[in-house]
């Protein structure tokens, strides 16, 4: 990456560039190995402990959207990464930033909504912060939640790195929901009376599968970056090849219309309800079963499985199969392929 004078909106895509930015710029500032692998979480040990910490800030335009609010999905979201880090979600802190104007009953809205996701995921908020900035900062409202949980298996870490050749790659529902929700109502392109956020909280749907089923290797959600970000990193952290079947991924088709007809790739959308397990083939149907008993896994679905690679130049690759039998080399996300979802 050349030097930079300036950030640009490019550095927050979530695809290489961020990726590199992220390494060069942050990373490499701070010590702390647990930061290198690029999990969702990250384990911390206080007075003999094991603890899950992770944090994340949410900006979504508007912030009231077909199926949810940016306060469903800070709460929801930073539950999430507490799920992909294998762990169980106890307490969040929450940070406002709120633009003056702001709408109050929007405001009202919001709080309401975290409130009742935090009672639904069995959480408690315990700590939080407000500003207010001025209107000429066109901020609208910026949500960070501080999420910390405790491990389901102690010293088990659900890592990308942990999954092994011959496992098979899950995705628990369908894909590209959050994205094409957020921004047809954004643009008024109609789809909003028809598709709605998938924006939830996870941790009813995986965590009992990690105590009861032990080739669960690891977990991931599929947020910025879409699913085919997971599969990057997974592809990264193992050296292997990620080989998933485009035809058994699971996506509705006013959301497939929706993309052909933007010129999008539903692998490449956000997501905001929705995880990716790695598992061994051994465990993979019985996982598939039960995340489908589940009313957040009804439709999903074995899309693919992780490789060895025939030579050193295939290793770290992903591969999608098209519905033709094509074999398509999927390069990772860069630049603005798509527009900025939160």
């Amino acid at each position: 990456m050349e030097e930079l004078e300036k950030v640009t909106l490019e550095l927050g895509y979530g695809g290489f560039t961020t990726r590199k930015f992220i390494k060069q710029e942050v990373l490499s500032r701070f010590g702390n190995p647990s930061l290198q692998d690029f999990e969702d979480g990250s384990y911390v040990s206080m007075a003999g402990i094991e603890c899950v910490l992770t944090t994340d800030s949410y900006i979504v335009d508007p912030p009231v959207f077909p199926g949810g609010d940016i306060g469903r999905l800070a709460v929801s979201g930073t539950i999430n990464d507490l799920v992909a880090s294998g762990a169980t979600p106890l307490f969040l802190t929450m940070g406002l930033v709120i633009s003056e104007g702001f709408s109050i009953g929007h405001l009202h809205k919001i709080l309401d909504s975290m409130a009742t996701t935090a009672q639904e995921s069995g959480i408690q908020i315990v700590a939080g912060d407000t500003k207010v900035v001025p209107k000429s900062c066109n901020l609208g409202i910026c949500i960070n939640t501080t999420g910390l949980g405790l491990p389901v298996r102690p010293f088990f870490r659900f890592r990308l790195a942990d999954a092994l050749a011959g496992d098979k790659i899950i995705i628990t529902g369908t894909l590209g929901d959050h994205a094409l929700a957020i921004l047809s109502e954004r643009e008024g392109l109609g789809f909003e009376h028809r598709v709605h956020s998938d924006c939830a909280p996870l941790n009813s749907l995986i965590l009992p599968l990690l105590s009861q089923i032990h080739g669960i290797h690891s977990l991931r959600d599929p947020t910025r970056g879409g699913f085919a970000g997971v599969l990057h990193d997974l592809a990264e952290a193992t050296g292997l090849v990620v080989h998933v079947e485009r035809m058994r991924v699971p996506i509705e088709p006013e959301v497939r219309f929706g993309c052909e007809m933007l010129g999008l790739d539903p692998l490449e959308m956000v997501n905001e309800g929705k995880m990716v397990v790695i598992v061994s083939a051994a465990h993979a149907d019985r996982t598939l079963r039960s995340l489908r008993d589940h009313v957040l896994g009804r439709q999903a679905a074995i899309v693919g499985e992780v490789r060895r690679p025939d030579s050193v130049e295939s290793s770290s690759k992903v591969i999608i199969m098209e519905a033709d039998g094509s074999e398509l080399l999927l390069d990772r996300l860069e630049g603005e392929r798509l527009p900025r979802m939160c």
